[in-house]
């Protein structure tokens, strides 16, 4: 476990750093070995102590999938989690997948894996539209996600 000065508890928090107050230089409070089993899978897009934190709260027998570095690309973790509940975790390597197998997975999202609901918080417009909007997402009047259509549609 990290052991920095501003960290007083494991609290999962981002916390401001000491050294260096005016940057505004910001890190993740410390990672603990093992917390209340929350969850059987996760995917984690962040890393560092994000990732650490997940990792402490799966269930027995669970799995993580990582597949990315946001916070950064260390794991400042401790093996608990893997001994003791055999939580397992799984590298996502995107970059050197095969084309086909790509697509699959993309059509799967798109189709078989879609969330119930998902129509409800998406809306398209097309690029050209995209200045008009620009206010609305400034003043946080934007809900939902929306996707920017760059040429013709050619997905069904």
């Amino acid at each position: 476990m990290l052991n920095h000065p501003s960290s007083s508890r494991p609290t999962g928090m981002i916390q401001r750093h000491s050294k260096c107050p005016s940057r505004g230089r910001l890190h993740h409070a410390d990672s603990v070995p093992l917390l209340q089993s929350t969850s059987k899978r996760l995917v984690d897009a962040v890393g560092s102590h994000t990732l650490a934190n997940v990792l402490a709260q799966i269930r027995y027998r669970g799995a993580v999938a990582a597949c990315g570095l946001a916070g950064g690309a260390d794991l400042p973790a401790t093996v608990l989690p893997f001994i003791l509940r055999g939580v397992m975790l799984l590298g996502i390597d995107s970059a050197n997948c095969a084309m086909g197998v790509r697509q699959r997975i993309w059509n799967k999202l798109a189709v078989e894996w879609r969330p119930d609901g998902v129509h409800d918080q998406v809306r398209t417009i097309d690029f050209d539209e995209l200045p008009a909007h620009f206010d609305a997402y400034l003043k946080g009047m934007v809900r939902g996600r929306t996707v920017v259509r760059i040429g013709a549609d050619a997905h069904p």
